[in-house]
C-alpha cells in the first residue's frame, strides 16, 4: 500500500516518481526531495496539457519558476497556500540537486506537501471519476521499511547527475507526450470531452473545497526555509520546540515548562535568539510578551539574554532588549526585518553590548584635524550611544571633508567595538571608486577595503558599492541582513529614500548618511530616512560658516544675459534676412509647420545659436579668473544642457581660440571614452585640459581645488544639484595666484537665472518624486478596476464590463504572481502577495485592505505585463483612456484617442513592408475611421490593446533633430550678482532660535500665537504675554527675552517666519486677487504665494515681479503692486481691527 495509490489510474504519469519519493524518505532525504520536485514539473505538465494553458512567453522550455507563476496557470489556483506548497518542493528540490544538505524533515515536507497538490489535482483535474475522501492525509505508516541493509544515500555528485538525467528523460517525455497529442485524434476528442466535464466539475471549487491544507505546517514550514537560507541547520536537536523550565505558563502567574518554538544558538552553546511563530493573519508583534517570557527563561539557565524574534512565516520583527546588560542600557525597540540573522550576525549583535562607551571615544587626529569635523563625528557617536539612535545624518558644506569624516567615525565604531563590516554606498561608480581609494590609501592593511563593483566576491571590512549594484547582490542574496554593522550613505537626498529605501529595511545596521542639501519636504524627506525630525539633523557645518571660517572660498555670481537667453527667440522679431534663414530651416519633414518662438529654456536643447554661444565662451575668456599672472584662464567647469550642446561649445571654443590647438576645451561625459583619464588630467594643474565640459557629470564629487570658474549653461531647478554644483568651486588652493596668493573666492557665470531662481525663498521647495512607469500603470489599472465596480459606472455596458474587467482582473492578478516570493524586498509584501494571489479576491469589488495591498506593491518595480518598453508604455495609455471614459472625464479622453490615433498613422504607413504590422489592419482601419472618435467600446480597446501593443516596438525610434542658427543676439551687462548662502528653512541658523521655535509649537493653542499667525501685529500687551509663558517654561531666562526682542523688534514676524502663516489666514488676506475675472496667469501668483507664505511665513515683496512667480509680461504692474503692497502689510502684521 501507498500513499499514492490513487495516482495509478487518475494520473499514471506522475504515479512511478510519487512511489520513488515516498519510498526514499526513510533511507534518503536527497532523492525524496527530487523525486518529489520531479513529480510536481510532471504534475504542472499535465495540468498545463489538460487545461489548455499557453506556455509562458511561448517558450517550450520555460522553467518551472516560469510555469508556476504564469497567470494563466494561476487562474487554476483557489487556495493559496497551494501555491505556496508549489514554491517550497521546488525550492528543495533544487537545492537537492545541487548537492545542498537537505534534512529528512525538509524532505518529509517536501513529499507531504506533493501529497495535498496531487490530491488536489486528481479531485478538480482528473478526466475519471475517483472517490477520494478531501479529508485525506499523509499516512506514514504507509511509508516502506527496508528490510536488511539500508542502500547507502547518494553522495552530491552523484544526486547532482541524477538531477540531470531526470531531467533529460523528464524533457524526452514531455516531447512524446506533446507529439501523442497531436497525433492521437481519439485522445483529443476524449480532452476535449474532459474539458467540458471540467467546466462543470470546477466550478466553485473554491467554496465547495473543504480540504484542509493545513496552514499551519505550509507556514512552519516557510520559517524553516527561511531559517536554512540564513545558514541554521533545522535538524538539529535543540532547534525547535526548546523546553523553557521556571516560566509562568498561566494568567495567575503558575510556573511551568513552556516550549520555545525555536532558538538559536551560539558556538559557544549558549541562546542567541528565541523565536515565536505565530499565524500568518496576525501580526508578528502579538507574539513579543510571550517569547519574552522565554527569553527571561533561558537567561536564568544560561546567563545569557537572547535576542528576540517574532514572526507570522511573512513578516518578522526583531526585538534586541539588553536586559541584565551591565552598562544598564536598554538595547533597541523591536524593529522590522526582511529576513533572519545568521549566526555571525547574532554574534556581532551580542558583542556590541559590551561595546565601549563613545562618550569619550578617542576620534583620529589624522584623519580629522578640524574642530567642525572633530564635533561631527562626535555627535554622530553620542547619537549612536546616549540617544540610543541607529541612524545619524551629518549636513556639511562640500568641500568640507564628508569622506574624511566618514573615515574617522568608521575608526572610531571599529576600535570601540560597535561595528565590523561597513558599506560605502554612493549614486555613481566615480564616487565609489574615488571612496574606495581614499578609504585605502588611509586604512591600508589595518581595515582591508572591498570595490563590489570590480570585485563581488572579494570579502573585507570596507566595502564600496552603488544603490542599483548592492540591490541586485540583495536580490541574490549576497548579503545577510545584518553582515552590515554600518552603512555609510554619500550625498543621501530624497531620491535616495524614494528609490531606494529598501536597502536600509532589509540591512539591520546603523546608517550615517553625509548630505550638503538636507530638505524640508513632509513626505519624501531626507530626514525621514534617518529617523529625524525636519530640519534637525545630528550635526551641520554650513557653506557660510565654512566660509567665514576660513576653510571654503565662497562663490561670487555673474549674469550673463542676452535676449535669446532670456526671451527666447521670436520669429516677428528677426531681421528680413534672418527670416528667410528661418524659413529656409526643414523644421518638420512631415508637416513643412515652422515655429514662431524658441521659448528660452528649449535654446541650447536642439537648438543653437552661434552668436549666443560664442558671447558667452568670449565672456568667460574676458572675465574669467586668470592664472600665470593672467595669461591663462584658470580651471573652469562648463556645465551644459546636452551631449550635443557640450559638442557645440568644444567646437566654438575651437573655432574662437584655434591657436590652442584643440586641447584647451574638452568634453568630458558619461559618453566619453576614457573620461576617467581626462578627469585625472584636468586634476592636474600642469595638463590640460583647462576647460571641461560636463553634462551631468561633473556636478558632484570631483574635488579639484584649482577650479575657478563655474559656468551655469543650463537651467537647474534642484535645489540638491544647484548646491553640489556650486561645490565644485569652494575649495582653497594656496598659491594658486603667486606665492602668497591664494585663492579668495571662484566665479560663477550664470546663463540660465539659476541663481535668481535659488536666491527667492520658494526654491527650496522640491516636486515630487516622478513615480516609475510601472508604478503608474499598477495604480491606474487598480483605479480602472475601482471605476469598474462602482454604483456609478452604470453608463458601461454589461458586454463592455465583462470583457474589460476580466482583462484588468488578469493584469493585475498576473503581476502579483509573477513576484519572486524568495527576493527579500517581495519577502516584506508577502502578507500581500498571497492574499491577492487567490482568484477569489478578484471575483467581486476589491475591499479597501485589497486595494491598499496592491498599491503597497507598486514600490517593488518590475513590469506590469510582458513585452517591450513601448508595449508597457501602450498599456498605460490604453489603459488611462479607458478610465477617462468610464469616469466620463471627456476632454481627457479626446486627447489619448488622438494619440492614439498618431500611433495608427505612423503604423500604417509601415504596413506595406512588415507583415506583423499588416495582420492588425482591421485594428488600425477601425482607429482611422470616423467611428474611432464617436463610438469605441471599452471592449474594442481592449482587443486593440492587446493585439497592438505586440507591434508598437516596430515603429521608428524618433529622435529629435539638432538645428544650428546663426542669428544676431542681444547681449545685456554682465553684472554681479549676490548667491544667498543662508540656508535657512534647512536647518534652524542658531541654538537660541531653536529653542525658540520649539517652544512655539507648543504654545500653538495660545490665541496670541494664533493671532501673529493670521498675519495680524502683536500688541504690547500680547508681547507680555508671550514673555510670561517663555519664562514660566523654564527654559528661558529674562535676558533671553531681551535679547530676543533686540534681535527681532517686530515678534510677530519672527514668529511666523519660524511657523509660518495658516493656510485659511492667508486665503482670507489674497481672496481679493483672485475674483471671477482673474486671469490664469493671476491665480497660479496668488497660489505660489499662499505656498510660501504658509511654508516660509513671509516673502520678499520685491521678488514677486520676477521669475518664478510670474512673467511680468503677462500681468498688470498696477494689480502686481498691489498684491506687494498685501504681502509686505502681512509682512509687518496687519492691525487687528482693519
Amino acid at each position: 500500500m501507498s500513499n499514492f495509490d490513487f495516482l495509478t489510474i487518475s494520473i499514471p504519469e506522475v504515479h512511478q516518481n510519487a512511489l520513488k519519493a515516498e519510498s526514499a524518505l526513510r533511507i534518503d532525504a536527497p532523492m525524496a526531495a527530487i523525486y518529489s520536485r520531479i513529480t510536481l514539473e510532471q504534475l504542472i505538465d499535465y495540468l498545463y496539457r489538460v487545461r489548455s494553458i499557453p506556455l509562458p512567453y511561448g517558450k517550450v522550455d520555460a522553467t518551472l519558476n516560469d510555469r508556476l507563476r504564469n497567470p494563466e496557470f494561476l487562474r487554476l489556483i483557489t487556495v493559496p497556500a497551494l501555491t505556496t506548497k508549489m514554491h517550497l518542493i521546488r525550492r528543495i528540490g533544487n537545492d537537492a540537486a545541487h548537492g545542498k544538505r537537505i534534512t529528512p524533515q525538509a524532505a518529509a515536507q517536501a513529499v507531504l506537501d506533493l501529497h495535498h497538490l496531487l490530491i488536489w489535482a486528481v479531485r478538480y483535474h482528473c478526466p475519471h471519476e475517483i472517490n477520494i475522501d478531501p479529508r485525506t492525509v499523509f499516512d506514514l505508516a504507509k511509508v516502506p521499511h527496508i528490510q536488511g541493509t539500508a542502500p547507502k544515500p547518494k553522495t552530491s555528485k552523484e544526486l547532482i547527475q541524477l538531477a540531470e538525467e531526470l531531467e533529460e528523460t523528464r524533457k524526452t517525455h514531455q516531447a512524446q507526450l506533446a507529439q501523442k497529442d497531436t497525433e492521437n485524434k481519439a485522445l483529443q476528442e476524449r480532452l476535449a470531452q474532459l474539458e467540458e466535464r471540467l467546466k462543470h466539475t470546477f466550478t466553485g471549487t473554491a467554496s465547495t473545497d473543504i480540504r484542509d491544507y493545513d496552514e499551519a505546517q505550509t507556514r512552519a514550514a516557510l520559517i524553516d526555509y527561511e531559517l536554512e537560507v540564513a545558514g541554521w541547520d533545522i535538524a538539529a536537536k535543540n532547534l525547535r520546540e526548546v523546553p523553557v523550565p521556571n516560566i509562568p505558563i498561566r494568567k495567575d502567574g503558575t510556573l511551568g515548562t513552556g516550549s520555545a518554538d525555536y532558538v538559536l544558538w551560539g558556538v559557544d552553546g549558549k541562546p542567541l535568539a528565541v523565536i515565536e511563530a505565530k499565524r500568518t493573519k496576525r501580526d508578528p508583534s502579538e507574539g513579543q510578551y510571550q517569547a519574552e517570557l522565554y527569553a527571561r527563561g533561558l537567561y536564568a539557565q544560561y546567563g545569557v539574554y537572547p535576542v528576540i524574534i517574532t514572526t507570522n512565516g511573512a513578516d518578522h520583527t526583531l526585538w534586541d532588549k539588553w536586559e541584565h546588560n551591565p552598562n544598564g542600557k536598554p538595547g533597541y525597540p523591536p524593529r522590522a526585518i526582511l529576513a533572519f540573522p545568521t549566526r555571525d550576525d547574532l554574534e556581532r549583535m551580542h558583542a556590541r553590548r559590551n561595546a565601549k562607551s563613545l562618550k569619550n571615544a578617542p576620534i583620529s587626529e589624522a584623519l580629522v584635524d578640524r574642530p567642525y569635523q572633530i564635533r561631527a563625528v562626535r555627535a554622530v557617536g553620542n547619537a549612536f550611544d546616549e540617544e540610543n539612535r541607529r541612524r545619524a545624518l551629518l549636513v556639511m558644506a562640500t568641500g568640507t571633508g564628508k569622506t574624511r569624516t566618514s573615515m574617522a567615525i568608521v575608526k572610531m565604531l571599529s576600535d570601540a567595538g560597535w561595528v565590523k563590516n561597513t558599506l560605502f554606498l554612493a549614486d555613481r561608480i566615480y564616487l565609489v571608486t574615488q571612496a574606495v581609494n581614499a578609504f585605502r590609501g588611509q586604512f591600508k592593511t589595518e581595515l582591508s577595503v572591498v570595490n563590489l563593483l570590480t570585485d563581488k566576491n572579494a570579502s573585507g571590512r570596507v566595502y564600496g558599492c552603488t544603490y542599483p549594484t548592492i540591490m541586485s547582490l540583495i536580490d541574490q542574496r549576497k548579503f545577510s541582513p545584518g553582515f552590515f554593522d554600518l552603512i555609510i550613505v554619500d550625498e543621501a537626498h530624497r531620491s535616495v529614500y524614494a528609490k531606494y529605501r529598501q536597502i536600509f529595511e532589509y540591512f539591520d545596521s546603523l546608517v550615517v548618511g553625509l548630505t550638503a542639501t538636507p530638505k524640508d519636504e513632509v513626505d519624501r524627506d531626507t530626514y525621514a530616512l534617518f529617523e529625524l525630525n525636519k530640519g534637525e539633523p545630528t550635526d551641520h557645518y554650513p557653506l557660510e560658516t565654512a566660509v567665514a571660517e576660513g576653510y571654503l572660498v565662497p562663490p561670487r555670481g555673474i549674469n550673463l544675459g542676452t535676449e535669446f537667453l532670456t526671451e527666447g527667440i521670436r520669429y516677428d522679431s528677426l531681421t528680413d534676412e534672418e527670416k528667410e534663414k528661418w524659413d529656409l530651416i526643414d523644421w518638420d519633414e512631415e508637416t513643412d509647420e515652422k515655429p514662431t518662438h524658441i521659448e528660452p529654456q528649449l535654446l541650447n536643447t536642439y537648438l543653437f545659436n552661434q552668436q549666443t554661444v560664442d558671447h558667452v565662451i568670449n565672456e568667460l575668456m574676458t572675465r574669467g579668473h586668470r592664472v600665470e599672472n593672467g595669461n591663462k584662464l584658470g580651471k573652469t567647469i562648463i556645465f551644459a544642457h546636452n551631449q550635443n550642446h557640450a559638442q557645440y561649445l568644444k567646437a566654438r571654443f575651437d573655432a574662437l581660440y584655434p591657436h590652442y590647438g584643440g586641447s584647451f576645451a574638452r568634453v568630458i561625459t558619461h559618453s566619453t571614452e576614457r573620461a576617467q583619464a581626462l578627469i585625472d588630467d584636468f586634476s592636474d594643474p600642469q595638463k590640460m585640459p583647462q576647460v571641461a565640459i560636463s553634462v551631468d557629470m561633473l556636478d558632484t564629487g570631483v574635488d579639484v581645488p584649482e577650479v575657478l570658474n563655474l559656468v551655469f549653461f543650463k537651467a537647474v531647478r534642484s535645489y540638491a544639484k544647484y548646491w553640489q554644483m556650486i561645490g565644485r568651486g569652494t575649495r582653497l588652493c594656496p598659491d594658486i595666484f603667486g606665492p602668497g596668493a591664494h585663492k579668495q573666492d571662484f566665479l560663477v557665470f550664470d546663463c540660465c537665472r539659476n541663481i535668481e531662481f535659488f536666491n527667492n525663498e520658494l526654491a527650496t521647495t522640491e516636486g515630487t518624486i516622478q513615480k516609475s512607469q510601472a508604478a503608474r500603470t499598477l495604480e491606474t489599472t487598480l483605479a480602472l478596476l475601482t471605476a469598474l465596480d462602482s454604483p456609478g459606472n452604470s453608463q458601461v455596458a454589461e458586454a463592455d464590463y465583462q470583457v474589460l474587467r476580466s482583462a484588468v482582473v488578469q493584469q493585475l492578478r498576473g503581476f502579483v504572481c509573477s513576484l519572486n516570493t524568495e527576493s527579500p524586498f517581495v519577502r516584506k509584501h508577502l502578507t500581500a502577495v498571497q492574499a491577492l494571489s487567490s482568484e477569489n479576491v478578484w471575483s467581486t469589488k476589491l475591499d479597501a485592505q485589497s486595494q491598499a495591498h496592491v498599491l503597497s506593491l507598486a514600490e517593488l518595480g518590475g513590469n506590469i505585463g510582458d513585452g517591450s518598453p513601448e508595449a508597457r508604455t501602450f498599456d498605460l495609455t490604453v489603459r488611462t483612456l479607458q478610465l477617462d471614459l468610464v469616469e466620463g472625464n471627456s476632454a481627457a479622453a479626446a486627447k489619448r484617442l488622438e494619440r492614439i490615433r498618431d500611433i495608427a498613422v505612423a503604423l500604417t504607413e509601415l504596413i506595406d513592408r512588415v507583415p506583423a504590422i499588416e495582420k492588425q489592419k482591421a485594428h488600425l482601419d477601425y482607429v482611422l475611421s470616423e467611428a474611432w472618435n464617436e463610438q469605441v467600446s471599452l471592449a474594442r480597446l481592449e482587443a486593440i490593446r492587446e493585439d497592438v501593443r505586440g507591434i508598437i516596438h516596430l515603429l521608428p525610434k524618433h529622435e529629435r533633430k539638432v538645428f544650428y542658427t546663426d542669428f544676431a543676439d542681444t547681449t545685456f551687462e554682465s553684472v554681479e550678482a549676490q548667491i544667498q548662502t543662508n540656508t535657512t528653512g534647512t536647518v534652524d541658523p542658531t541654538e537660541f532660535e531653536a529653542k525658540i521655535a520649539h517652544r512655539m509649537r507648543t504654545l500653538m493653542g495660545m490665541a496670541v500665537v494664533q493671532k501673529a499667525r493670521d498675519g495680524y501685529a502683536l500688541t504690547e500687551e500680547d508681547e507680555q504675554e508671550l514673555d510670561a509663558a517663555f519664562v514660566a517654561s523654564g527654559e528661558f531666562t529674562v535676558t533671553d527675552i531681551l535679547t530676543m526682542h533686540e534681535s527681532h523688534p517686530n515678534l510677530g514676524l519672527f514668529l511666523r517666519s519660524i511657523m509660518g502663516m495658516s493656510l485659511e489666514a492667508v486665503q482670507e488676506h489674497l481672496k481679493v486677487f483672485i475674483q471671477e475675472d482673474a486671469t490664469e496667469e493671476q491665480i497660479r501668483l496668488v497660489t505660489m504665494l499662499t505656498d510660501a507664505l504658509v511654508k516660509h511665513g513671509t516673502v520678499e515683496p520685491a521678488s514677486i515681479f520676477g521669475e518664478p512667480y510670474v512673467d511680468t509680461r503677462q500681468l498688470d504692474y498696477t494689480w502686481l503692486g498691489d498684491v506687494a503692497a498685501t504681502v509686505q502689510a502681512l509682512n509687518q502684521g496687519i492691525p487687528q481691527n482693519t
